[in-house]
């Protein structure tokens, strides 16, 4: 055998060799990556699109030997669901921001152990960084012909010495059958509760409720519930939605009003009611 000859059949073994050798280890990469990640996954049901006015929300993820991360949902029909891949280890800090264009309206954190190859449910309880003004509860399902309370709630209030709202529901669906106040977050620093407003239109299909705080220095802060409507539902329905609206550009007397006079637009979010 020539020594040219010699000399091709080695460097053809060689470089089959080295091949080979490349094709062995390649997959060891993905498979070192995958063991070393876990799942964590997120659902918020209360920031769908019964959140009026939330333009976006923020998910970050960190935590000791593992690069920050940053994820940003747009809020669509439904639950807001979505996961995300995150380096294992303890002690994982996940924290969610709900956005109404430039500003933050609510936030909320939970921090897990996340183990390599596991995934993680987390928990995260939703709490108001602006005023604001909700229906309780978010969801409810009941039998056609049934009676049932929605409530309305205020939350992180400062000062408060006055509120207004439109409630707007689907008359075709729901009709009102009582009204009531709930005074006791309203009086709690002994100021007296004063009614200019709270009646029903069930042609129209809604309720306005305007409530003030008199007495100096009597203003309330905090979060609590403020009234309550009754309805009865008059027919089958998969999504009769209700509808807050707390905005001084609607009415003057909307909004939560502070004890130096200064109406606020309340961030509100509204309810959904199930009729079978």
């Amino acid at each position: 055998m020539s020594i040219l000859r010699k000399c091709s059949l080695m460097i053809t073994a060689l470089a089959l060799a080295v091949v080979l050798n490349c094709q062995r280890q390649t997959p060891l990469t993905p498979e070192l990556l995958i063991t070393e990640e876990g799942i964590a996954s997120l659902c918020l049901s209360n920031l769908d699109l019964l959140s009026t006015g939330l333009t976006r929300i923020v998910v970050t993820a960190t935590g000791a030997g593992m690069d920050s991360i940053y994820k940003e949902i747009i809020p669509t029909v439904g639950l807001l669901r979505d996961t995300l891949r995150v380096k294992a280890g303890d002690r994982r800090i996940f924290a969610v921001t709900a956005y109404r264009n430039s500003a933050a309206v609510m936030a909320a954190s939970d921090t897990v152990n996340l183990a390599a190859g596991k995934t993680v449910n987390l928990r995260f309880k939703m709490t108001f960084l602006i005023p604001a003004i909700t229906i309780t509860p978010t969801e409810k399902t009941v039998a056609v012909n049934d009676t049932f309370s929605v409530y309305f709630k205020v939350h992180k209030a400062d000062s408060l010495a006055g509120v207004g709202l439109r409630l707007l529901f689907p008359q075709d669906a729901l009709q009102v059958v009582d009204l009531g106040r709930e005074d006791v977050f309203l009086s709690s620093r002994g100021g007296t509760v004063w009614q200019f407003m709270f009646n029903r239109n069930n042609s129209s299909g809604e309720v306005n409720l305007v409530l003030g705080v008199l007495g100096l220095g009597k203003s309330v802060s905090g979060e609590g519930l403020i009234g309550r409507v009754c309805f009865k539902a008059v027919k089958a329905t998969a999504a009769a939605v209700l509808t807050l609206v707390a905005d001084p550009a609607v009415n003057s007397n909307f909004g939560l009003m502070n004890n130096k006079g200064t109406v606020l637009d309340a961030f509100t979010i509204g309810a959904k009611v199930t009729a079978n």
